[in-house]
């Protein structure tokens, strides 16, 4: 499935276009020739027909958001081109994102790689741009065989999977009561098995023993089991390190058995759009971690700040944004701050791009971007909790940020 068209195939076709299950944006009208290439091709590959579908979807829609934010236009080295957006569904699978990947490189001749989503299909991206010496932007995968095998190639907009439950860790350190046991569910991704790592080390550093770990499927369905074993290991708080329709399950099934916790970390996944379908009032005092919220009043040079951002983008969409649209957005975002002092005559130059990034740093929508020497930016998570009878994501730590307080103990599990 392709998510782009020709000029001439455009003008014999009105309003939006629908293909296979993807969107066609009117941003892909390009070149008014075809001998004249006068538009910069952007493309991807994402699992839009897979499990990570509704986060692919997410970042397919921050992605056309930004081309519609500025008009369908880029400057490159002084001179505006159209935006042609070209996007793939490589259906979770690697193989399928390294083929894709190659078409959008050699066939379609794309100049810029936007970042795809999952674990393996994102390093099977990347695998391809370092053979082709092309420099990406990731946000598809936070585990550190980025750093093991692609420096140079990545750039990378999230922190290390091993430090995705660190803030939140620091916040209940000196809880009152305290927090002794801990239980932990883990997908069977990559990513995650490294999240867990990071959180089993924050046990240990605070004194709190790991009592049960589960390695579920990503595809499960029946969480029965798992919640059996929990409760009767009875821990004090429950750890969900990733993985959204798993936490879902996990909390219906838990409130059928009467699972207790003194508190639920239901991790990044906690706040995006499909959790708040899914479990609406049953959020509350459920926890989290999130690299980006509107509240937070991060800058962004055309909305002003992320409240405004949040606010159009909604409209827009219907869903509020979680940090996957904010972080999607940044990708072409970046790109475009760099191109605009480009060389005309170069200006896709992989050592310009790579010296660039390397020197970027600067405030945008999604935080302050500086990478370190091996291509990551260093940014640690926002802890929130769903508050309220119509519960909404708070901001409660850490303290310079934080729009409220934890409320504890609580009943997560039973509110």
């Amino acid at each position: 499935m392709k998510q782009d068209m020709n000029r001439r195939e455009f003008l014999k076709m009105t309003g939006t276009v629908a293909m296979g299950t993807a969107i066609m944006p009117m941003s892909s009208v390009f070149a008014q020739a075809a001998d004249v290439k006068d538009y910069v091709h952007l493309g991807c590959s994402l699992p839009l027909t897979s499990t990570l579908g509704k986060v692919a979807g997410i970042f397919r829609d921050a992605y056309q958001f930004y081309i519609e934010t500025v008009n369908q236009k880029m400057t490159i080295g002084g001179k505006e081109y159209a935006i042609k957006l070209t996007i793939y569904d490589d259906e979770n699978k690697p193989a399928g994102t390294a083929e894709l990947t190659e078409k959008l490189i050699v066939s379609d001749k794309v100049d810029l790689l936007l970042s795809s989503y999952g674990t393996e299909p994102t390093l099977a991206q990347a695998s391809v741009c370092k053979k082709h010496k092309k420099v990406m932007l990731n946000i598809g995968v936070a585990s550190g065989k980025v750093e093991s095998d692609f420096v140079g190639t990545v750039f990378t907009l999230v922190g290390l999977a091993d430090t995705y439950h660190r803030t939140l860790f620091n916040m209940i350190a000196k809880l009152d009561p305290p927090i002794k046991t801990v239980g932990i569910i883990t997908p069977d991704d990559p990513s995650y098995h490294e999240m867990s790592k990071g959180v089993k080390e924050d046990c240990k550093k605070n004194g709190m023993e790991v009592v049960i770990e589960e390695i579920v499927p990503m595809n499960i369905s029946d969480l029965e089991p798992t919640v059996l074993k929990f409760k009767a290991k009875q821990p004090d708080m429950i750890v969900n390190v990733g993985w959204d329709k798993i936490l879902a399950g996990f909390v219906m099934m838990a409130r059928k058995h009467n699972l207790k916790a003194k508190l639920l970390d239901g991790g990044h996944v906690t706040i995006t759009p499909f959790l708040k379908d899914a479990l609406g009032p049953k959020l509350k005092n459920i926890c989290g971690v999130t690299f980006f919220m509107p509240e937070a009043k991060t800058k962004d040079e055309y909305y002003g700040d992320s409240l405004n951002f949040a606010k159009k983008y909604k409209e827009k969409y219907g869903y509020d944004p979680a940090y996957h649209a904010a972080m999607a957005y940044t990708v072409p975002y970046l790109f475009g701050i760099v191109l605009k002092n480009a060389d005309p005559k170069d200006p896709f130059n992989p050592d310009f791009l790579r010296q660039s990034f390397s020197k970027m740093d600067m405030e945008t929508l999604w935080g302050r971007v500086k990478f370190n020497e091996k291509g990551r930016i260093e940014k640690d998570m926002l802890v929130i909790q769903w508050q309220g009878d119509s519960p909404a994501p708070v901001i409660i730590y850490p303290p310079e940020t934080a729009a409220g307080k934890l409320i504890y103990p609580s009943d997560p599990l039973g509110s």
